[in-house]
């Protein structure tokens, strides 16, 4: 049996999302992760002889990185000028979309593997 609060969401409709959570460190790493993929494809693109590629299936994820004395000094200064001017930003605060309370009966919703949305 659900809440007034769940069908009261649910009443919302599948179109909508309730404000994210968004925190500095999220956005960090993802423009670290960024400038990793980055280093990584300009690697792999001039220097395509030193890649070989795995016999193996399935293999775990790497953290390599290539080294900097291999990477175009223009695009670290593009991925240190990015970095920094991310790091250097404020996150304002979104106001939610949902109280406490709906944000508590949506998390019962996902719970509920009996529900059924088309």
């Amino acid at each position: 049996m659900l809440s007034e609060k769940e069908i009261n969401l649910i009443s919302n409709g599948l179109p909508f999302v309730p404000t994210p959570d968004i925190d500095k460190t999220t956005i960090i790493n993802v423009v670290f992760s960024l400038g990793r993929k980055l280093k990584i494809i300009y690697f792999l693109r001039s220097c395509p002889n030193n890649y070989i590629k795995s016999s193996k299936t399935f293999v775990s994820k790497s953290n390599w990185i290539p080294t900097d004395k291999v990477i175009d000094p223009d695009l670290l200064q593009c991925i240190s000028n990015f970095t920094s001017e991310i790091k250097s930003l404020t996150i304002l605060k979104e106001k939610n979309n949902i109280d406490q309370s709906e944000s508590l009966a949506l998390r019962d919703i996902l719970k509920n593997k009996s529900l059924v949305f088309f």
